[in-house]
């Protein structure tokens, strides 16, 4: 282990690469049955990440990297993936593109100096694989070069960056406001990281420009960015988008401009015409590429249909098995068919994995005169983004305003449905559903009634799963007067003459909405 004294000034060799660089791959088992690809990195590298199928591949896009990484084909073979394409679709993106033996659900992070892309392959041991892609100086040194140790108590600050920069290799320029004394003790710690403890604890900061370190206060750093943000000239340049909405898109890119910066929205072309300096174009330029990206579409089908809750057979759905929601209960589970249906005082919601035999029995009670479908539309809601389905009647009311003058009111009942689905990594959509049923009483009246019965649920499912909702309830009461006319009125006598009957019947609603991911 190499240890550096300040107070000699030993000098040794730079061993720090400059500018945003990945560094290398590996791939070996992790815990639970998956993958673990580690992708190591040097500054801040911006990447974005998505999947595709046919042939199932995941894609890490990474930008603006400086180091000069050849195109070529990795074979792997192991954990799931069969091989890893490095290549370049431009000069500011490097693309690796993993190739895998089926569709897997995935996670990506990042932990300091290394981006983490866990895989479930259901693959528990395999050889490790690793591969180097740079050139590092210090590949016949120790593997513990680069780490120093300092001891010093009441040294002169100015002294003790001198001593790193000759360290790290680079030249340094400290402002005249850096003074005074520190006393630290660190112990095989990387020099940069060394660098940043020791400026912070002093109440000062550095920039790393190329081979020069700079030293000053935050506000001289602030300044002078001030400063040079005011001096350089604007620059005017057009961002033409091929699938955000410019409108959508101007907030978010407006928070990193400069205060001379401005960016305006030409609808006619879906394009953004910004002005600023060049940084701050590049930054932008940058920003546009991640957030510019194809939006994944979700098509919902909607089924809502009305149950004749009487009838001793039907359709029937068992809301009390075993991970269906309740109240107090899951919200995940399997809807199972053949019981009689109960009554409901609350609303249910679970999942069905296999529609095909709920529909079965729907059509077949729909022939039987059992059931009646209310609305069965289809709709595509692209990724985080509201959808609504309304299916009903819209009636008139005319009332009076306070001069006596007519006004006409319109109103809408019916089934209202809101979905906003999204997709995540393991190609499952969770979908936040809102719906609304409603019935009128006395539609040809001043004053009718809107009975209205809402709910509001989160749900999980998998591509092609079915969420099911129920216990929407209509009762409705019919009284039936027969006999002879006139002497059926008569009280008392009359229920020799005629017969009244009451007939209360119950409906039940059921919504069913079925997600497929668009690929």
């Amino acid at each position: 282990m190499r240890k550096i004294a300040i107070l000699l000034m030993v000098i040794m060799v730079p061993l720090v690469m400059f500018g945003s660089q990945i560094t290398g791959i590996t791939v070996s088992p992790y815990s639970g049955g998956q993958t673990l690809v580690k992708l190591g990195s040097i500054g801040d590298v911006t990447f974005t990440d998505y999947s595709l199928s046919t042939p199932s591949r995941i894609v890490i896009d990474f930008v603006g990297v400086t180091n000069d990484i050849s195109p070529e084909k990795l074979m792997i073979n192991r954990g799931g993936i069969n091989s890893i394409e490095i290549s370049k679709p431009n000069d500011k993106v490097v693309r690796f593109t993993l190739y895998t033996d089926e569709e897997y659900a995935y996670n990506i992070t990042r932990d300091k100096s290394v981006i983490n892309l866990t895989i479930n392959s259901g693959v528990s041991s395999f050889a490790e694989f690793s591969k180097q892609l740079i050139s590092d100086a210090s590949e016949n040194v120790d593997e513990d070069e680069g780490l120093i140790s300092l001891d010093l108590e009441n040294a002169d600050l100015v002294t003790v960056l001198r001593g790193l920069a000759n360290y790290s290799g680079r030249n340094i320029i400290v402002s005249d406001n850096v003074k005074g004394a520190i006393t630290v003790s660190l112990h095989d710690v990387p020099w940069e990281k060394a660098l940043d403890v020791i400026l912070r604890t002093a109440g000062y900061t550095y920039i790393i420009d190329g081979d020069i370190i700079r030293v000053g206060t935050g506000d001289e750093f602030k300044k002078e960015l001030k400063t040079k943000e005011e001096s350089n000239p604007l620059i005017n340049k057009i961002f033409k988008l091929k699938f955000a909405h410019a409108e959508e898109i101007k907030a978010p890119l407006k928070k990193i401009l400069s205060p001379r910066g401005a960016i305006e929205v030409d609808k006619r072309t879906n394009a953004l015409i910004v002005t600023d300096i060049k940084e701050k174009l590049d930054d932008v330029g940058k920003m546009l590429y991640v957030l510019d990206s194809p939006n994944p579409q979700v098509e919902i089908v909607v089924k809502v249909v009305e149950l004749d809750a009487n009838f001793d057979k039907g359709l029937g759905i068992n809301w009390d098995v075993e991970g269906l929601s309740s109240p107090t209960g899951d919200v995940k589970g399997s809807v199972q068919s053949g019981e009689e249906i109960a009554p409901h005082t609350t609303l249910n919601v679970g999942t069905v994995s296999s529609y095909v035999n709920i529909n079965a029995k729907l059509q077949m009670l729909e022939k039987e005169n059992k059931s009646k479908v209310i609305a069965n539309p289809r709709i595509t809601a692209v990724n985080n983004q509201k959808a609504s389905i309304l299916g009903g009647k819209k009636f008139t009311v005319v009332t009076l305003d306070q001069r006596g003058n007519p006004v006409t009111q319109m109103y809408t009942v019916g089934a209202k449905i809101e979905v906003t689905p999204q997709i995540n990594s393991f190609n499952e959509v969770t979908m936040d559903i809102h719906a609304e049923l409603s019935t009128v009483e006395g539609a040809s009246t001043n004053h009718p009634i809107i009975n209205t019965t809402e709910a509001n649920t989160r749900q999980v499912v998998k591509d092609g799963e079915t969420v099911v909702m129920g216990g929407f309830i209509k009762s409705t009461e019919t009284n039936t007067s027969t006999g002879l006319p006139l002497l059926r009125g008569i009280p008392i006598l009359g229920n020799i003459f005629g017969t009244q009957t009451k007939h209360n019947e119950k409906k039940e609603v059921l919504i069913f909405l079925t997600p497929h991911i668009i690929k």
